[in-house]
């Protein structure tokens, strides 16, 4: 398994998720805008800092798009440099984010 990852449901409905890399990188995080505000992120957070813990990692990082780099500054992550990704002629400015874990 390359990754784990988490997903949030209301009934069927799934309405977020998240996911670590093995190499610590915050690979996916997103929840649907109706329940944005409600705890969803939160909770699928917190679950993703104790498997990182659980599994003895040091150090994680993210490419964060700008609501996550707001989610996550919010939480004791910071921004190590900016990027910019383009792809098939768009253009997304990227914060790229570290959090260190305490043992």
């Amino acid at each position: 398994m390359d990754q784990w990852a988490w997903v949030a449901k209301d009934g069927e409905r799934m309405t977020g998720v998240m996911s670590l890399r093995r190499d610590g990188e915050l690979d996916m995080a997103f929840v649907i805008p109706e329940v944005r505000g409600n705890g969803t992120a939160s909770a699928l957070y917190e679950t993703l800092l104790e498997k990182a813990r659980s599994e003895g990692f040091e150090r994680l990082t993210v490419h964060a798009a700008e609501q996550s780099k707001r989610f996550l500054g919010r939480r004791g992550w910071t921004v190590d440099r900016m990027a910019n990704l383009k792809d098939a002629g768009h253009s997304v400015d990227l914060a790229i984010m570290s959090l260190p874990l305490k043992s």
